[in-house]
């Protein structure tokens, strides 16, 4: 299975939270997932240091 088949869910709650231009890849072994947050809380929640933040999500095993 595919990191972005695992992620899924994680991929599709970014998008009904409002999460626009969302882009996902996997690149050696890592799922990175990036964004714009539509506000300060959504991005608090799935992001780290500013409105356009990125995810980099190790596997999981």
């Amino acid at each position: 299975m595919a990191l972005e088949d695992k992620y899924k869910a994680l991929t599709d709650a970014g998008t009904t939270a409002g999460i626009t231009d969302l882009a996902v890849r996997e690149q050696d072994g890592i799922l990175y997932i990036d964004g714009t947050a539509a506000d300060g809380a959504t991005k608090d929640h799935y992001g780290k240091c500013t409105t356009k933040s990125i995810l980099i999500l190790p596997p999981v095993i």
